[in-house]
């Protein structure tokens, strides 16, 4: 009688999480809006990856404003970051190079991002945030060029190519 009872008691329990479970969703992530009264600021650029010798240059424009913290990556076919640097934009015109090391060994593929996000590579600029808002919500980009998360609009360049690396 006493294991019957402890099988019913047991069942009803997961019976019971389970069904609290199921309301348990994951939260809607939803993209900043700005402020009606505020001004959208157009972003618009571009992103170029190339391989030459034992280097790989992440290059590009862009009209994000000047003083921002831009981050510059190359990432393998994997998803996985290789090598990154962020940057204060000092011009449209954008490029960094990184040289091919051991962490490139199995990498048969890349591919370039560049980069801007409200404080995910440090506080950016008063400027920048009067300009963007705090979480960017004043950014007006194309739609394959943001996405957001809860720190705000991210903006990304990624080179339209992906460049196959020299075998090693």
């Amino acid at each position: 009688m006493r294991k019957i009872s402890l099988k019913i008691l047991m069942a009803m329990m997961v019976i019971g999480l389970a069904a609290s479970a199921a309301g348990c969703g994951a939260p809607v992530l939803v993209r900043p809006s700005r402020s009606p009264d505020a001004q959208t600021v157009k972003i618009t650029g571009s992103c170029e990856i190339s391989v030459l010798n034992n280097t790989v240059t992440v290059s590009g424009e862009n009209n994000i404003m000047n003083g921002a913290l831009i981050q510059i990556a190359v990432v393998g076919q994997d998803g996985l970051t290789l090598d990154s640097a962020i940057i204060k934009k000092s011009s449209d015109q954008i490029s960094h190079s990184f040289g091919i090391t051991d962490k490139y060994n199995g990498v048969k593929s890349i591919i370039g991002f560049i980069t801007c996000a409200p404080s995910h590579y440090g506080t950016q600029p008063d400027e920048v945030y009067k300009s963007y808002g705090h979480k960017f919500e004043n950014i007006d980009a194309a739609e394959e060029n943001y996405i957001w998360d809860g720190a705000g609009n991210i903006i990304i360049f990624r080179s339209k190519e992906t460049v196959d690396l020299p075998a090693q």
